[in-house]
């Protein structure tokens, strides 16, 4: 290993791609890298989007190495002619291009399996160099594989998130090996919950420093001591979770689809203003086949009316968008789809079709259950855009899942606190 490499200090990102100089893809990215290595205890330094042009690319590599900080460099590892990361890193370097013998096997099985034409195969060969005594970091989603240096040092990966986060665990063990000064990171969701509404209430140590990122509905916080006091860390965490214990989940879908393959119980949807949306966050998680019955998109009244047994007279007189409706596509849910917990939304999403007494954000969450025959619903507020509406609803609905199915032993305990007073409870 090189002597110089236990005076790295920081982390500096290059992220590849005129697309994304462009404006055309947006950059998450940086974003994923900052919280990981956040996370690790390391520092990113400065990011920056560089378009596909070999001498700004060149340049911003000899800037970012200035100070022999570390650089992870995404993007420009395909088959086209502008993807320029592998020849350019071994101009930098002064060696020559190889292929990666894994790399490529895989590649030729992915074309002999399809049938591609060896015109076709040679242009995709292109992804699977590496540059000449540099050690490729294998990609298990893509084809075009990760690439470490130690000379600068650099990690190059493809500019894809679902390759990165592939090659991330091999990429964060290649990190761990430099003497990087750490520093100890908490990391603590605290879901259901505005940010304004959080700090107000949050009660830290002056030694405490804080970061936050919102979440689909709460805030994500980031926590580092001034002094570097893992005392000082737990007892912030501690702090947090006195007033917030049952928000502090990381993934309240994932621990409610877990609850319900321990259980044996089934879950369905019924949705209007969410249009699928949280029937397709629960069938992303792996293992729902053995728990998600299915889903209906009862947009329009008639769906509601003849699919999911809605009373034509309540729409009539309450309107879809109402209390008396949603509980009714819930109850329609779980009879119709045969299942133990169905959830049901119905809402304004906007832009328009808001009135003064059902304003644009307007949405009421109904959650039926089977085994305490009970309907949970609330009315809830999220003026924030229609694609944002839509998440903060289906995250409320796993966040109460959450709340009242496996946090809090009883109703009367979840309804005590600021979120599970939004629900009311009637007999299914």
């Amino acid at each position: 290993m090189y002597k110089s490499l236990n005076m790295r200090k920081k982390v500096r990102l290059s992220i590849i791609g005129s697309e994304v100089a462009n404006g055309f893809i947006l950059d998450k990215n940086t974003n994923f890298f900052a919280q990981e290595l956040f996370s690790m205890g390391y520092e990113v330094e400065e990011s920056r989007i560089i378009r596909d042009d070999e001498e700004a690319i060149l340049q911003a590599w000899k800037d970012l190495s200035t100070n022999g900080d570390l650089i992870i460099s995404c993007g420009g590892l395909g088959p086209t002619d502008d993807d320029l990361t592998v020849d350019l890193l071994a101009r930098y370097l002064g060696v020559d291009i190889v292929y990666d013998s894994h790399a490529e096997k895989k590649l030729r099985v992915f074309f002999k399996r399809r049938g591609r034409t060896n015109t076709t195969l040679e242009r995709a060969l292109r992804q699977v160099r590496i540059p000449e005594g540099c050690q490729a970091l294998k990609n298990s989603v893509g084809l075009a594989p990760g690439i470490f240096t130690r000379q600068i040092p650099l990690i190059a990966l493809p500019g894809f998130p679902d390759e990165i986060k592939a090659i991330w665990p091999e990429a964060k063990k290649l990190i761990q090996e430099f003497s990087f000064q750490q520093q100890e990171t908490r990391i603590v969701p605290v879901w259901g919950i505005g940010e304004s509404t959080l700090f107000n209430k949050l009660k830290l140590d002056d030694d405490i420093e804080i970061g936050v990122h919102a979440l689909p509905i709460g805030s994500r916080l980031f926590l580092r001591s001034k002094e570097n006091s893992s005392q000082s860390l737990d007892n912030a965490e501690d702090a947090i979770r006195q007033d917030f214990a049952s928000q502090m989940v990381e993934d309240p879908l994932a621990r409610v689809i877990d609850h319900l393959i321990e259980k044996k119980q089934t879950i369905a949807t019924v949705e209007s203003c969410t249009g699928g949306l949280i029937a397709k966050l629960i069938t992303d998680q792996p293992g729902v086949s053995k728990i998600f019955k299915g889903s209906v998109v009862s947009y329009a009244n008639e769906i509601k009316e003849n699919i999911v047994a809605v009373n034509p007279q309540s729409l009539a007189e309450h309107g879809a968008v109402s209390e008396q409706v949603a509980v009714q596509m819930a109850r329609g849910g779980l009879e119709n789809l045969k299942t133990d917990i169905c959830i049901a939304t119905t809402g304004v999403a906007g832009p328009g079709g808001g009135s003064k007494q059902k304003p644009v954000g307007t949405c009421y969450l109904a959650i039926a259950l089977r085994e305490s025959q009970q309907v949970y619903v609330a009315r809830l507020y999220f003026p924030l855009g229609r694609d944002r509406f839509r998440v903060a609803v289906a995250h409320s609905s796993f966040l109460a899942l959450y709340q009242s199915q496996i946090f809090f032993s009883t109703a009367k305990d979840w309804a005590t606190t600021e979120f599970g007073k939004l629900f009311k409870r009637v007999n299914l």
